[in-house]
């Protein structure tokens, strides 16, 4: 099975190295990519955990000053089981977002390096 690449209009074979095209493509990108991607990760690993053990309590909210001067107040929210699957769930979805911007974001959105 071969393949052309639009852009050099050349053909080349699929890889065939086992899986180490993705190993060398996560050396090749920035630091910033790699910390998008660790950033990631821990928030699907978060998430998952937040899911699964389904863990109930209490976040604290920083209120906001509207008042000029005055200090803010500090809100308290009780997270309920259900609450906390719908926290781990954004948490993940925001974790994959990451991932997905770190390898292919800057390559859809059209800043490439031109140097």
């Amino acid at each position: 099975m071969r393949w052309r690449n639009k852009r050099t209009q050349s053909t080349r074979s699929p890889d065939r190295s086992g899986g180490l095209e993705a190993v060398r493509r996560f050396e090749a990108i920035s630091s910033v990519e790699k910390g998008a991607v660790a950033l990631g990760l821990l928030f699907i690993v978060v998430g998952m955990c937040m899911i699964i053990s389904l863990m109930e309590g209490y976040l604290l909210h920083p209120g906001i000053d509207t008042h000029g001067g005055r200090r803010a107040q500090i809100t308290v929210e009780y997270v309920t089981k259900r609450g906390s699957r719908i926290y781990g769930g954004l948490g993940a979805i925001m974790g994959v977002g990451f991932v997905w911007l770190a390898f292919y974001g800057k390559r859809k959105g059209g800043r490439e390096n031109v140097n």
